[in-house]
């Protein structure tokens, strides 16, 4: 697998922000306070002061499958890599992996006994099309939903391309495409996903498996359309111990001790950490962002003084 700098840099920035210190409260209310403003005055605004009210980290994956300015929002900023935004988000995207984490340590393949082959169903781009017909492998920079149940993904897609072709806009852009996601029951060290269905806001009926950040799959070719006009993309999930992949885990491991010997001074990644990161990687204003906001809160002068240190703007 050919690995560029953009996904390289999208594993290990996700790897940050997982591990990331716990700031507390302090990013629950940057959260809050992030949506209140955009939320007032809509019918969604309730529901964001009970989520601040009453959110608790069991509750991540119902919370994701609820509320579209939690998952949306959310899956539109790790797609677009946006640093600012993701801190933001940061709490949330580390319960949600913690419990998709144990559903899947639970249950894994339990919940697939039956079930070898999922379905997504997704509008993509002509040109995002294309590009996945020239690809061998696909990552996805984001949570990721499929379902047990073709139907489901056909539904989606009716609906998805209803709603972007309304108002006038021709869609002549946009392809139907139907995932069809295959999973060995021998996968093993791959990462999370897990049956949701017992936990979604949409019950069984949606039948939901749910995959974690970054799942890598095997792309089959060539795409075929069936009488639906519904272009078919076959994929395979794979793990890091694939023979293709290793390129991926050696270049994970590696950074991920360099900077754990550069800047982890206090045992622990922080956002003094991932600002050294944003410097490296040339995200400034990102950069900029962590520096003060770990100067503001730090409490221990010999941490500060290292932070002030790191900085370059």
């Amino acid at each position: 697998m050919e690995l560029n700098a953009d996904f390289l840099w999208f594993h290990l920035l996700i790897y940050v922000l997982v591990n990331m210190e716990s700031r507390g409260v302090i990013e629950r209310q940057e959260f809050y306070d992030y949506w209140k403003p955009i939320l007032t005055g809509s019918e969604k605004a309730s529901e964001l002061d009970n989520f601040h009210r009453s959110y608790d980290e069991s509750q991540a994956i119902w919370w994701y499958t609820k509320e579209a300015f939690i998952y949306m929002k959310l899956n539109d900023a790790l797609r677009a890599q946006d640093v600012s935004k993701l801190l933001k988000y940061r709490f949330y995207i580390a319960d949600l992996c913690s419990q998709l984490t144990k559903l899947y340590k639970k249950n894994g393949h339990v919940s697939l006994k039956s079930e070898y082959q999922l379905y997504r169903g997704q509008l993509m781009s002509t040109t995002e099309l294309k590009q996945l017909a020239n690809a061998g492998y696909v990552s996805f920079k984001s949570f990721l939903s499929a379902s047990t149940a073709r139907a489901v993904a056909n539904q989606f897609i009716s609906t998805s391309y209803t709603q972007a072709t309304s108002g006038g806009t021709t869609g002549t852009d946009l392809e139907k495409i139907r995932f069809v996601i295959s999973i060995e029951r021998s996968l093993q060290d791959g990462k999370p996903f897990a049956s949701i269905k017992d936990i979604s806001i949409g019950g069984s009926k949606e039948k939901e498996i749910l995959f974690m950040i970054g799942a890598i799959f095997k792309i089959e070719h060539p795409f075929k359309k069936d009488d639906d006009g519904i272009t078919v993309v076959k994929l395979q999930l794979k793990t890091d111990n694939d023979p293709a992949l290793t390129n991926l885990s050696e270049y994970l491991q590696k950074h991920i001790s360099i900077y754990k010997k550069k800047y982890l001074t206090f045992e622990k990644i922080s956002l003094h950490s991932l600002g050294h990161i944003m410097v490296d990687t040339g995200k400034w204003d990102s950069a900029q962002e962590c520096f003060k906001k770990y100067l503001n809160e730090s409490k221990d002068n010999l941490e500060k003084s290292a932070a002030y240190s790191g900085r370059k703007w």
